[in-house]
């Protein structure tokens, strides 16, 4: 009976999984959260699958659900900061402050977006430097995006002599 469940079990969680990504990919999900978000469905429905198998052999799962447990606290507490840039960029790839492509200025660095990965996004200054910043940095500063907007506007002053004329100055 066990290997029934395990067997049957598995095959509903490919079933499972194949629905929820055909339903994030009509949603317009980035196809790298929507892997992610896939593949991290299928664990955690492969190990509800093993547990109930171990469960039906007669052992206690109970205590496996403990350590499984304390693990992810471990797990979670020793990636603090790599999970907060892997929200951080879930935010940056679902909000869309800015694309691949655009041209920004994120806090002190300006360049072009050349990739956006889960946990950093690269920039391509003017010089031709790839500047890689944690998307936790990104969330928490200012963006300022150029190419958001089709038109900008520049500010260019012009001075003129006192003795010059105004009106001429001006048709010029």
């Amino acid at each position: 009976m066990a290997i029934i469940i395990f067997i049957v079990g598995r095959w509903l969680a490919k079933k499972a999984v194949d629905f929820s990504g055909r339903l994030m990919t009509r949603s317009h999900l980035d196809e790298t959260v929507s892997g992610f978000l896939s593949r991290l469905l299928y664990g955690v429905l492969l190990v509800v699958v093993v547990l109930a198998a171990l469960s039906k052999v007669g052992v206690q799962t109970t205590s496996v659900v403990a350590i499984l447990g304390g693990a992810a606290v471990a797990v979670g507490l020793s990636l603090k900061d790599q999970l907060s840039n892997f929200a951080a960029g879930i935010m940056i790839v679902t909000f869309r402050p800015f694309v691949r492509g655009d041209y920004v200025q994120i806090s002190s660095y300006t360049g072009t977006v050349t990739e956006i990965t889960l946990v950093n996004t690269h920039l391509t200054t003017i010089n031709n430097h790839d500047i890689i910043i944690p998307n936790s940095d990104i969330t928490t500063s200012p963006v300022v995006n150029y190419t958001a907007l089709p038109n900008r506007r520049v500010d260019i002053t012009v001075g003129i002599g006192y003795d010059a004329d105004i009106k001429i100055a001006k048709d010029l």
